[in-house]
């Protein structure tokens, strides 16, 4: 691949979550995580949107749709409490940054902010600190009065840290605004066909929801503002699916509905009479090229529904569109690794004591695939693929 995002995150480390004992993840443009059902991939790509929903509902809310803190710290066989532990590091164009959380928990479920800190380095550089709601390190008030231009009193404005509510989104420094931004949209994505085939009221178009139940609003968004998504979503549905020309979205008694246009002069069909497979690949894709695209795109599972002749072509849009926009994929298809490189894997693997570890393939399997004894896929079918002992490279 020769592009590179302008954001990516770089570096993940987890501790406490749930499966994630204590993982550490190093991300590409495209990463795909393979492992069997239950390892843990799914937890991964959670701490992804776990973050995401801190930053735009809140921590409350976040915690509460896991069902709690106790639900969704690791189990302690002794009772003890772990404290969950989050931290990201990313890029932008012209700046570094690192996201640190962890999470404490008290008798009768509820939680705390242990610890909380950002920093960003750039042409303007500003980090902040906070632990058990105490400054440790508050950001830089000179940075702080630039922005907001004297308007606002920025030392009563830091000086407000409850501990159960995040710094970050309410930070008006610019540094975290861009860190805040970048981590808000985040977007992870498991399309469920019954919900994008029946007609659909119109909603907000941006950004398209994780499970695509804004879909007829997001592309009449695309169509009307002529933005190049549209044309992409079409050509390429058409690729996947042979025989679709064109696409269209009418306003019929107060809801949308999509339609896919067969062969020239044609039917047009209603999604109500299309396959699982084709509203599923119309969901992705229109995840892939919504304007503006997301920061970040996490898909679980992109091989469901899916021909495996048509994976290919979708395989060679996850490539393409990696070069401007981060993915991460959950997959244990053989058909979909056929065309990824093998510094895209990440092997994930749970031990007997129900822990995930995260790593690279295994240095054996990556030499026979170069030597092009064999190919991911066959490797994955004959025996599995394997983690390298150590899950991140010095250097990554």
């Amino acid at each position: 691949m020769e592009g590179r995002p302008a954001f990516m995150i770089t570096r993940l480390e987890v501790q406490n979550y749930r499966s994630l004992a204590d993982v550490v993840l190093a991300f590409s443009p495209l990463t795909v995580l393979v492992g069997q059902n239950g390892s843990g991939k799914s937890n991964i790509v959670d701490v992804l949107r776990f973050i995401s929903e801190a930053m735009n509902l809140g921590l409350d809310s976040a915690i509460g749709k896991r069902d709690g803190i106790r639900a969704l710290r690791r189990w302690s066989p002794k009772g003890r409490p772990y404290d969950i532990a989050i931290r990201l590091e990313m890029e932008g164009s012209d700046w570094r940054g690192t996201f640190v959380l962890e999470l404490g928990s008290r008798s009768g479920g509820e939680y705390f902010i242990k610890r909380e800190a950002c920093s960003v380095e750039g042409e303007t550089s500003n980090r902040y600190e906070i632990r058990d709601g105490r400054w440790v390190t508050p950001p830089t008030l000179e940075a702080l009065r630039q922005y907001a231009e004297i308007t606002l009193d920025v030392e009563e404005q830091i000086t407000r840290i409850p501990t159960t509510r995040l710094y970050l989104p309410q930070a008006f420094a610019p540094e975290f605004l861009m860190v805040g931004w970048a981590l808000r949209n985040i977007g992870v994505y498991n399309i469920a066909p019954e919900n994008i085939r029946p007609p659909l009221k119109p909603a907000n178009p941006q950004p398209l929801l994780g499970d695509g139940s804004n879909l007829p609003s997001t592309l009449q968004f695309l169509k009307r503002e002529k933005r190049p998504g549209w044309e992409k979503i079409r050509e390429a549905i058409g690729d996947i699916t042979p025989g679709i020309t064109d696409m269209s979205v009418s306003e019929v008694g107060g809801y949308l509905v999509t339609r896919l246009h067969h062969g020239k002069g044609g039917p047009a069909f209603t999604l109500s009479q299309e396959s699982d497979g084709t509203l599923r690949a119309l969901g992705l894709l229109t995840a892939l090229y919504q304007d503006p695209p997301r920061t970040l795109i996490a898909i679980e599972e992109p091989e469901l529904n899916i021909h495996p002749g048509a994976l290919a072509t979708l395989c060679g849009i996850f490539l393409r569109v990696s070069q401007t926009t981060q993915i991460v994929l959950t997959t244990h298809s053989p058909d979909l690794l056929e065309r990824i490189p093998t510094e895209n894997l990440r092997v994930v693997e749970m031990d007997e004591e129900g822990i995930t570890h995260v790593g690279l393939l295994a240095p054996d399997q990556v030499q026979a695939i170069r030597e092009k004894l064999f190919t991911p896929g066959e490797l994955l079918r004959i025996e599995g693929l394997w983690r390298a002992s150590v899950d991140v490279p010095s250097g990554v």
